[in-house]
């Protein structure tokens, strides 16, 4: 068989079903179930020889894809058809989203297939009978009428409806996934500049979720399942749930994390893979419901204008079709635009479409970060507030002997709205100030020689250093002593 694709329409229809096959073998087989679509609808032999595959491969559970079809294949249909031709395949269609869409024209090119062969052995047989050619033109446009009659009018569907009346008193809400903050099967944002650790508040949350246990004093849904899609720092969210596992003593039995980037505009084969790999990991958690964690935005839209009213829309399309094939809320990270005051960056319809905003800010005065509910569509949590800190937990060591940390999320303290404690001895004090600027931060043989030359003793150094490590003022990464970055 030629790699080459032709270009008749019903040709198009059937490769455009095999490539969702071999991407989303579940969800296109489903569809075929659903309208009655068998192997020998497609016109090409070796198409159906390939759908008849796919069919046999995942009956008996195995996995579904371009080498283990091949593989699966009869000698003699292998040397027909190359994996070049397969993979071509795969590659054909951006999804598996419009599976329905290639179904249905396989199935309307097999009917005319079937009606264009009664009318030929319908002529042949009038022909044959001696009749003329004008009465067997006529027999044959007869024969044609009475098969368009018999063909099923399509009819539009009706949108699924909800009577006023029958809602009753109870009101209608999806559950809630964190009390007061989160809803199953909904879109929220996490917002933030640089350094607000909106990436620890998320995995913190994320932890939360998938333990049952609570967060920020608000109680979370039991049994779910989390999959957090580090795009962004991968490295430093797996530190983040060891730094958690070590210092509390917990297990993250049913959170599963995805340490690459992937394009999640749509059109996209990245959307079906995430959905499927949330579905695994809910089946492999034992059910429930879900939690999928975007970190960040900007990793995962490629390419994208973040301004641009179109591109949002293909990437709030992305979220809202992860919802509905997984049932999971989905939650995004995102950085804040230059100006704080307007939100996260980028088109507005981000913002119209969230469920929940979130905004994580720093205090620079004590490293305290603020947590501000900026929209709540349907709970009653919009202008709350809480706060919370970084605890440094060191994880080992690198391969000079220098220490690998990282922190873990406490609840602050400090009671919103009002002063932040600002109790720092002279020492302390002196090595806030040495630090402030250096974004790259300092050894602390560099902290205590810049400060001695100040006339502070090194032993107060080295304990004013302590100190604010451990009250989560400072950061110790790699033996390197800087203000916390999220």
């Amino acid at each position: 068989m030629s790699t080459t694709p032709p270009v008749a329409e019903h040709v198009v229809a059937e490769q455009s079903l095999l490539g969702a096959a071999l991407q989303d073998a579940a969800t296109t087989l489903a569809a075929c179930r659903d309208a009655g679509l068998k192997p020998q609808h497609l016109a090409d032999p070796d198409h159906a020889c390939i759908l008849a595959t796919v069919m046999q491969l995942l009956e008996r559970g195995e996995a579904v894809d371009v080498v283990s079809v091949h593989l699966a294949m009869a000698a003699e249909a292998k040397q027909r058809i190359g994996l070049a031709y397969l993979n071509q395949l795969a590659q054909s269609v951006p999804s598996a989203a419009a599976v329905s869409t290639f179904v249905r024209h396989v199935l309307q090119h097999a009917a005319k297939r079937e009606r264009l062969t009664l009318l030929r052995a319908a002529l042949a047989q009038e022909q044959a009978s001696g009749a003329s050619d004008e009465a067997a033109s006529a027999y044959v446009a007869e024969l044609l009428q009475r098969l368009r009659d018999a063909m099923p009018k399509s009819k539009a569907s009706t949108l699924p409806l909800q009577w006023a009346r029958d809602l009753g008193e109870q009101p209608r809400m999806a559950p809630q996934l964190v009390e007061g903050l989160l809803q199953v099967g909904k879109v929220s944002c996490v917002m933030g500049a640089p350094g607000a650790a909106k990436t620890y508040f998320s995995a913190a949350l994320a932890m939360a979720v998938a333990a049952g246990r609570e967060f920020m004093g608000r109680r979370t849904r039991q049994g779910c399942w989390v999959l957090y899609l580090a795009a962004e720092g991968a490295s430093s969210v797996l530190g983040r749930l060891q730094a958690d596992a070590k210092h509390y003593g917990r297990e993250h039995g049913r959170l599963a994390v995805v340490t690459q980037s992937l394009d999640l505009l749509e059109p996209s084969a990245d959307i079906d893979a995430l959905a499927a790999t949330a579905r695994h990991v809910g089946a492999a958690a034992g059910g429930g419901d879900g939690l999928i964690v975007i970190d960040t935005v900007a990793r995962v839209t490629p390419g994208a204008d973040e301004n641009s009213g179109q591109d949002m829309g293909r990437f709030i399309a992305a979220l809202d079709r992860l919802c509905a094939t997984t049932g999971a809320h989905v939650l995004v990270v995102h950085h804040i635009g230059k100006d704080a005051t307007r939100g996260a960056r980028g088109h507005s319809s981000l913002k119209a479409a969230l469920d929940t905003e979130i905004l994580v800010t720093l205090d620079d005065a004590n490293k305290v970060r603020r947590v501000k509910v900026t929209k709540q569509r349907d709970l009653a949590s919009e202008g709350d507030e809480f706060a919370f800190k970084l605890i440094p937990v060191e994880l080992g060591q690198d391969e000079w002997g220098n220490p690998v940390t990282s922190c873990v999320v406490e609840p602050s303290e400090v009671g919103i709205g009002k002063p932040a404690p600002k109790r720092m001895t002279a020492s302390q004090g002196a090595v806030m100030a040495f630090l402030a600027g250096r974004a790259e931060g300092a050894r602390r043989a560099a902290i205590v020689a810049g400060l001695e030359a100040q006339g502070v003793a090194r032993s107060a150094v080295y304990k004013a250093v302590g100190d604010l490590l451990v009250a989560g003022l400072l950061m110790d990464v790699g033996g390197v002593i800087y203000s916390p970055k999220g």
